[in-house]
């Protein structure tokens, strides 16, 4: 199973969401400034991300931090401030897990972003250029708490995200599956890796590993 993954974080609001291949949506919801994932909802979660092999688009810099975040406790209102502090401040994804917010563990997760041919080219401009069937953008204002008239909106446009992220990880499949197989041959994560991320990682890996490892003198 390889379910796709995508969040919406609002002040008063934070919506998981989760599609697998016959477009079968879960929803996980949290509402309120102060409202934070109840235990049924967080055992919910944790599970949806650990049904199969989690599909993204920029899931490594944002919404698996969003997601340790509001597993670890945090309300709406801290994670859009998380959000802020990705998305406004460009903090790396690494800087976030701190104090009691942890990297998950056990998440088989695949970032696409990386893995698409080009850069800096967002979701919707891949979609477009795939042809999907809907390309549906909302207008809201993220930086504001969201009406309760504008929620069933922003579901849809989250659902139309999950059907970007599967179209365009149909499209560049080719590259994960030689992902895969580079990633045993090399003993490395090469999943969610950049052409230019791999070859770093390869060569290094023939070197013994480690940022700074030495050429033998004996390799041109």
């Amino acid at each position: 199973m390889k379910p796709t993954f995508d969040i919406e974080c609002l002040q008063n609001y934070t919506l998981f969401a989760f599609m697998d291949e016959d477009e079968k949506v879960v929803k996980i919801q949290m509402k309120g400034n102060g409202g934070v994932l109840s235990k049924k909802d967080a055992v919910r979660l944790d599970r949806q991300l650990r049904l199969g092999t989690i599909i993204t688009f920029n899931g490594i810099h944002y919404d698996m931090v969003i997601t340790a975040g509001a597993l670890a406790g945090l309300t709406c209102y801290e994670l859009y401030e998380m959000s802020q502090r990705i998305i406004v401040d460009n903090t790396p994804h690494w800087k976030m897990y701190r104090g009691r917010i942890k990297e998950l563990v056990g998440v088989d997760h695949i970032d696409i972003k990386e893995v698409a041919p080009d850069v800096m080219v967002s979701l919707k401009l891949y979609g477009a250029r795939l042809m999907s069937q809907h390309l549906w953008e909302y207008e809201v204002d993220w930086d504001k708490p969201l009406k309760k008239k504008d929620m069933k909106g922003l579901k849809k446009y989250c659902q139309n995200d999950l059907i970007l992220t599967w179209d365009l990880y149909r499209k560049i499949e080719p590259s994960i599956v030689l992902r895969e197989k580079m990633g045993k041959q090399y003993n490395e994560e090469l999943r969610s890796k950049s052409d230019a991320q791999i070859a770093e990682a390869v060569i290094i890996g023939e070197l013994g590993g480690g940022k700074k490892a030495k050429v033998p003198k004996s390799i041109t």
